[in-house]
């Protein structure tokens, strides 16, 4: 009898621990930046070329901390990696799908792609390259969108690359004009 209650007291130990120890799983979130309108280049073939990422970055999202470190977040992620996220960006943007006009070619360098922990933020921080058969023009973003009760991370990070499709836009069109007057 004793032995029946010793085996069945293990039993019950070792059931309990599976119950009350066991890991619970947590399911990853990935997030997608899409731009809220299409605002094409016009008389341009926007065509991509490399956008370098040097923010550290991969498809985990990151996190800046109040005194500089930085953190991946295990469980928020993006769906594609952050330069080739930021080119589709753009070609939804920017992109007419007719490929008449000049032919401009974008490439870049990302240095932040990151959300900022106090003050609350999303910071984008890249250097674009517009080339017009030779002509060159340089396009520096540099942003910080606050993250408040109105603005999620994802949204904020979506106005920084909204910006940044905006000047990239005037700059090719600024182009564009320059090169019809030859």
């Amino acid at each position: 009898m004793k032995r029946v209650i010793l085996m069945l007291g293990t039993c019950l130990l070792l059931c309990g621990g599976c119950v009350f120890f066991q890991n619970s799983y947590v399911e990853p979130l990935d997030y997608d930046l899409t731009p809220a309108k299409k605002t094409p280049v016009e008389g341009c073939d926007l065509q991509f070329g490399v956008i370098r990422d040097f923010s550290g970055g991969d498809r985990r999202i990151l996190v800046r901390q109040e005194d500089g470190t930085v953190r991946r977040d295990e469980y928020r992620r993006w769906t594609l990696a952050p330069e080739l996220m930021i080119q589709r960006f753009f070609y939804e943007s920017l992109q007419d799908g007719k490929g008449s006009g000049a032919v401009i070619r974008l490439s870049g360098s990302l240095y932040r792609f990151e959300f900022m922990r106090n003050p609350a933020g999303a910071r984008f921080l890249a250097e674009f390259e517009l080339n017009n058969a030779g002509v060159k023009r340089m396009i520096r973003c540099d942003d910080m969108i606050p993250i408040n009760d109105k603005t999620t991370p994802v949204a904020a990070m979506n106005g920084c690359l909204a910006k940044a499709a905006s000047a990239i836009r005037s700059a090719a069109e600024e182009m564009i004009k320059a090169d019809g007057r030859k």
